[in-house]
């Protein structure tokens, strides 16, 4: 059939079945049930109604009009357009087959296995598949404030550009994510993922790259919650991330415009970096966490709060400087460091063994709970509340002070040089102290066992007996009163 203008044929509830290869029309307009058309060259598809439409074009593939299929609308252009652009087109399922493929919806629409360089689907409800989805170029898929869900496992995506609701993609291997918006995104890939245009989800991004990278580097990405799995994983957030439960079997890299917080267990085999602003705060605190590799803070001025929890052993950074708290965990493990902390709020420390002995530390207050923990401060440093379960050695470069109940099974050790120490808080309770300083105030709630020290002048007030088990050198006044009425000091060296 050779119809230069309009073919409009109407077969009522029946079928039509125009599938001779020479076939050439301008603009067909059908309405049946199984309606077939084929065309030599170009085809224009005119307001048409049908179960199900088959059309085959040696051409590129238009609408002009609406089409109306409830069942599957199948089109093959071969390696020529598709544009299905109808604002009141309304297809149950759509397979397509073309170079640059563009289909709108008016409701909802299924995407049957379809082979595409790009493809553009618009729609006014859902968007499925059902089918494979293969696109080697641009995949734009709008469906406006409505579900998209693209989850064949053998879906193969260059790039993808989603507009909608609760977004589920998959992939094959790579993809690459475009421009999008989102309430909660989840990507499944089998190999890389990376993106190429702003990420805009407000809710959850869920990113599984098995074993292999994601890079989310997009300096204008907005995300609320992040969930990672990957091998070596990068994320850039324009403002405050919060990151969900992800497991990192390389290194992990988190840059932020605002504050980084986590409401999942972290996992990171490898190296965990994290970036915020000048003044930004840090704070992952999942208390089942894992960061077998090193962990640096860093912000483009300063650092406010950082706060950690980790299941292995913590080394913190040389030459971390925070001007708030900072609050480190190391469950069951050691807690060490590789060069200076300058802390100018309060350090919280805690871990099996906790060794902080950089001569040039700065501390403000600190707490500590631990086994045998070791704390040098470059110059005053004042105890806060702490828990020792075996021995505490405090060396500082100025005066030392207690601003909270200190509890030390075994021996505290506090050697303030010429300077005071003042360890007054009454609910103290130590094993042995030896203390070294000018004027020296020790209170403890019950008995107390004073080893070697030295001091110019020396308070000791205990609740309970108080004895001595080393030399006790003291140029000026030791003043001891054991509220208890035994003081049983044997050895002494007082000039």
């Amino acid at each position: 059939m050779n119809v230069t203008g309009t073919a409009s044929v109407d077969a009522d509830t029946n079928a039509i079945t125009l599938d001779e290869t020479t076939n050439d029309f301008g603009t067909v307009e059908l309405t049946g049930s199984d309606v077939t058309v084929v065309d030599s060259d170009d085809i224009d598809l005119g307001a048409s109604a049908a179960t199900t439409l088959t059309v085959t074009a040696g051409g590129a593939v238009t609408n002009s009009g609406a089409l109306n299929v409830t069942g599957t609308a199948s089109v093959d252009a071969g390696t020529n357009a598709i544009t299905l652009d109808e604002t009141t087109n309304d297809f149950g399922t759509v397979e397509l087959t073309g170079s640059d493929v563009t289909v709108v919806d008016s409701d909802d629409i299924d995407l049957g296995a379809s082979t595409a360089t790009n493809l553009d689907v618009t729609a006014g409800g859902a968007v499925t598949d059902s089918g494979t989805l293969n696109v080697t170029g641009t995949a734009s898929v709008d469906a406006g404030t409505n579900a998209i869900t693209l989850d064949e496992t053998t879906n193969d995506f260059g790039t993808v550009e989603l507009t909608g609701s609760d977004v589920t993609v998959v992939d094959s291997d790579d993809i690459d994510l475009g421009a999008s918006t989102a309430t909660n995104l989840d990507v499944t890939a089998g190999g890389a993922v990376t993106d190429s245009g702003t990420l805009n989800v407000t809710g959850t991004a869920s990113v599984d790259a098995d074993t292999n990278a994601i890079t989310l580097d997009e300096t204008t990405n907005d995300f609320g919650t992040v969930e990672l799995t990957g091998s070596d994983v990068t994320v850039v957030d324009s403002d405050d991330i919060d990151l969900g439960a992800s497991t990192v079997t390389g290194d992990l890299e988190v840059m932020a415009g605002g504050d980084v917080t986590d409401s999942g267990v972290v996992m990171v085999t490898g190296m965990a970096q994290f970036t915020v602003p000048d003044a930004g705060n840090i704070t992952l605190d999942s208390v089942t966490s894992n960061y077998a590799g090193n962990v640096t803070f860093s912000s483009g001025g300063t650092l406010n709060n950082v706060a950690i929890v980790d299941n292995s052993d913590f080394g913190i950074q040389d030459g971390l400087n925070v001007t708030g708290n900072l609050n480190i965990t190391a469950r069951s493990a050691d807690l060490t460091q590789y060069g200076e902390i300058i802390i100018g709020g309060t350090l919280n420390a805690a871990g099996r063994d906790i060794t902080l002995d950089n001569a040039s530390n700065d501390f403000t207050t600190v707490q500590l709970m631990g086994r045998d923990v070791t704390v040098v401060d470059s110059d005053a440093v004042d105890l806060g509340a702490s828990t020792v379960s075996r021995n505490l050695n405090v060396t500082a470069g100025g005066a030392v002070t207690d601003s909270g109940p200190l509890n030390v099974t075994g021996t505290a050790s506090v050697d303030a040089g010429t300077n005071a120490i003042t360890l007054d808080e009454t609910t103290n309770d130590f094993g042995t102290v030896e203390l070294t300083g000018s004027d020296v105030t020790v209170v403890d709630s019950d008995d107390i066992d004073l080893g070697a020290s030295a001091a110019t002048n020396l308070d000791v007030t205990a609740g309970g007996a108080v004895t001595d088990s080393g030399p006790l050198n003291v140029t000026g006044t030791a003043s001891i009163n054991a509220n208890s009425g035994m003081s049983a000091i044997r050895r002494r060296t007082w000039t």
